[in-house]
């Protein structure tokens, strides 16, 4: 027997399936509704509701539209517009939509005229689209041409630059009634002579080539022809020259018209002897033996902070070269700044490396140093402590340790002061030796 349970579940399995199917037709439903609110969508569909609205537009080919998905018929059809679709933008007899078409190319009839040979192009103006008939009238210009001739001759007569033929010429002859005939001669050359009469003559009425009687083949250069005669002379013509040594290498060749050089002779000079080249030097082969007597001799200086003067020593004559020391350390970086040094302005400013110390006094002394790396303190504390105990407790001991300690000091001391006098002896030998250098 069924239950109050059972008819409640059926009940939500219907709501289920009617939303459900409420959705499938394209209304917006949810189970999660009450049973009243699906029924008014479903009375709504009942008096014509689900219905889509499409908007169509037209195109090349006829179309049908149908409900989209959800809906079971069409509320509304919109047919879009077109603000284009208008006669004067269809071709001319074509009919689109019904809209019969006008428009059709507007074409230019265009002259132009010419009046020389060339490339014309002929265009339509910008308010055409094209051109319906294009006439080209040729207006070529023409010259009448006046000329006058007062020799006889074949003559061209052309139009004047800017003209493209002649309409007419004339021609005027002006021939002397009375011929003066000149006699002339020419002798052949290398190149090519035009013979014309003199002023005064019309023209010529002989001309005499002279010859030569030494124009012929056993003259004549073999292989080469001259007015038509091939030479047959084979002998080969040497020049002999001479030439006179000097310090740089010459190159004798043959004067232009020889064939090449018979003998050359080279001068050669009766003093060229060893005595008068200088010993030690060869020229052409003879080395030299002459001596002036005099010795030099190289030596080599080093500067210091004194001028020095360097004469050759005992057994030369002269110098022959002084070699002046150079040193790669002598740059502005290894010379103090401010200071120069052979015309070298030094730069090397030096930050001493300073170190800061404490000290804890003691009974005894203490001599204190820079550590390793450092050049000197930049500053040395002394520490302070608190007296405690009895101050004359080990007072004797302690005053005894600083005697002996005293005692060894003014030994040291007496040991110093001795190696002094010994360094100044030294040094004063040593500037005794400079001074007798730069003497010499």
């Amino acid at each position: 027997m069924a239950t109050l349970r059972d008819y409640i579940a059926a009940l939500i399995r219907d709501r289920d399936d009617l939303a459900a199917n409420l959705k499938e037709m394209g209304v917006e439903a949810d189970a999660s509704e009450k049973f009243p609110s699906l029924v008014e969508k479903v009375l709504d569909i009942e008096t014509g509701g689900a219905l889509s609205d499409i908007t169509v537009q037209s195109g090349q080919s006829t179309f049908t539209e149908t409900p989209a998905d959800g809906y079971y018929g069409i509320g509304s059809v919109t047919v879009q517009g077109d603000e284009n679709l208008v006669e004067g933008n269809i071709k001319l007899g074509t009919d689109i939509l019904g809209v019969t078409g006008t428009y059709a190319p507007r074409l230019q009839t265009k002259t132009k005229s010419i009046s020389s040979a060339g490339t014309y192009s002929i265009s339509p103006d910008s308010s055409y689209d094209g051109l319906a008939k294009a006439t080209v009238t040729v207006t070529m210009p023409l010259q009448e041409k006046s000329v006058s001739y007062t020799e006889n001759g074949e003559y061209t007569i052309s139009p004047d630059s800017g003209y493209s033929g002649m309409t007419e010429v004339g021609v005027t002859v002006d021939v002397p009634t009375e011929v003066i005939l000149q006699s002339k001669s020419v002798t052949p050359g290398a190149s090519s002579q035009t013979v014309k009469p003199d002023d005064d003559y019309n023209g010529l009425s002989s001309v005499a080539v002279d010859g030569d009687s030494d124009l012929i083949a056993e003259n004549i250069r073999y292989g080469v022809s001259v007015f038509g005669v091939e030479g047959t002379y084979n002998e080969i013509l040497l020049q002999e020259k001479s030439v006179t040594p000097s310090t740089s290498a010459q190159t004798v060749k043959a004067d232009s018209g020889y064939d090449g050089l018979s003998q050359v002779t080279v001068e050669g000079a009766d003093d060229l002897i060893a005595s008068n080249i200088r010993e030690g030097v060869t020229i052409y082969g003879v080395e030299g033996s002459y001596s002036s007597g005099t010795t030099y001799q190289s030596k080599t200086v080093t500067p210091t902070k004194n001028s020095q003067t360097v004469t050759a020593d005992s057994g030369y004559n002269a110098l022959a070269k002084v070699v002046v020391d150079g040193d790669s350390n002598l740059i502005a970086g290894n010379i103090a700044k401010g200071v120069s040094i052979f015309g070298i302005t030094g730069t090397y400013s030096p930050e001493p490396a300073l170190q800061e110390l404490t000290v804890i006094p003691s009974v005894s002394a203490q001599y204190i140093t820079p550590g390793d790396g450092y050049d000197g303190f930049s500053s040395v504390t002394v520490e302070a402590g608190e007296a405690s105990g009895d101050y004359t407790e080990g007072y004797a001991d302690g005053a005894a340790s600083r005697d002996d300690e005293v005692a060894d000091l003014e030994d040291q001391i007496a040991n110093l002061e001795a190696q002094l006098t010994e360094l100044k002896a030294q040094v004063d030998e040593l500037a005794a030796f400079v001074d007798l250098e730069e003497e010499e």
